[in-house]
């Protein structure tokens, strides 16, 4: 299998043996992001500043890739507290537009480092078929038709 290995220096090295995100044809997998940044480590002891950087950094991983979060299809963000989700929410849902990436939650018991929220991102990259779409003038709300 062709893998590509997505490095970002703008975003903090990733925690053991592991990518910041891998490449595979159009498919991008970013590995799960902490609120943190290369210079101070965990931002923010607050749960929104911690949200916001995770999405921060999984822009930034993305952006390495060529992309940008518009092209993520899949989120799964991991909470240390219930009682933490409406902020999260509300400061994830601000990186997106609708339709929203779909989202699975997951409650830890902790995160390293401290953090209250991890979140891991899958995106694709399907840029090659919108220009083929608009050359084809075949789509019809975003899909291509087979014609």
């Amino acid at each position: 299998m062709l893998q590509e290995d997505i490095l970002c220096k703008s975003a903090p090295d990733p925690i053991g043996n592991s990518s910041q995100a891998i490449k595979v044809g159009d498919y991008i997998f970013v590995a799960a992001q902490l609120g943190m940044d290369c210079v101070n480590g965990i931002i923010s002891d607050d749960i929104s500043e911690q949200t916001c950087q995770c999405m921060r950094n999984i822009d930034a991983v993305l952006k390495e890739a060529g992309i940008s979060l518009e092209y993520v299809l899949r989120t799964t963000m991991y909470l240390t507290d219930p009682s933490y989700f409406e902020t999260a929410d509300s400061a994830y849902q601000s990186f997106f537009r609708k339709p929203f990436p779909a989202r699975s939650i997951a409650y830890v018991n902790a995160l390293p480092y401290g953090a209250k929220v991890q979140i891991e991102a899958f995106a694709i990259d399907t840029r090659a078929l919108e220009v083929l779409c608009a050359q084809e003038k075949k789509c019809n709300k975003n899909v291509c038709s087979m014609d």
